[in-house]
């Protein structure tokens, strides 16, 4: 077989690799396909072949892409382990959503909307404090709107915008809290 058709099966096993690897971040499913392309690369050298038997055999070696996935999430990446403080402390987007959440209900909850996005789009949080956060403001929205809509009885009313304003700032303080936990975290290491 010519280098060229053997070369296909490492584009097709890297491919692969890299829709098994959907959920972690881009920087870390690009050092994970390079660590992989990398570890390929030298395993043909000292096969001394790259014929289409040597190829699948390092391939069969490596295991199931997605196997290689499953391990790459229960281990950090080999810079977070160098640099812990450097790679994983809270950034610019995790400040801007706490301080939306604590303030955005001044600009008439579009900060706060905001805020939401924001906390989804960030590979910081975990999908615990994505949730919560999302419950705590979503309750009290929920609550405001159908009050809006007259489903609520009028004694409720006057609360549900108290209780909005307060589900996006217990948001704010439960993410501000986790931030700060989690850089705790990463310093330790």
């Amino acid at each position: 077989m010519k280098p060229v058709q053997a070369e296909a099966f490492v584009d097709d096993y890297l491919r692969r690799l890299d829709a098994a690897a959907w959920m972690l971040s881009p920087d870390r499913r690009t050092e994970l396909a390079t660590e992989i392309r990398d570890h390929i690369e030298a395993a043909l050298r000292s096969a001394g072949s790259r014929d289409e038997v040597a190829v699948r055999n390092v391939l069969e070696r490596l295991g199931r892409p997605e196997e290689i996935v499953a391990a790459a999430m229960e281990t950090p990446p080999a810079a977070a382990r160098a640099k812990p403080t450097a790679t994983l402390r809270a950034g610019g987007l995790e400040v801007a959503t706490i301080i939306l959440f604590a303030v955005g209900w001044i600009l008439y909850g579009i900060g706060t909307l905001v805020a939401m996005g924001l906390v989804w789009v960030s590979h910081r949080w975990t999908r615990r404090d994505k949730i919560v956060a999302t419950a705590l403001v979503g309750a009290p929205v929920i609550l405001l709107v159908t009050q809006l809509l007259a489903l609520l009885p009028f004694v409720l009313a006057p609360f549900a915008p108290i209780l909005a304003v307060l589900g996006s700032i217990a948001a704010a303080i439960h993410l501000g809290v986790r931030a700060s936990r989690l850089s705790q975290e990463d310093a330790a290491r």
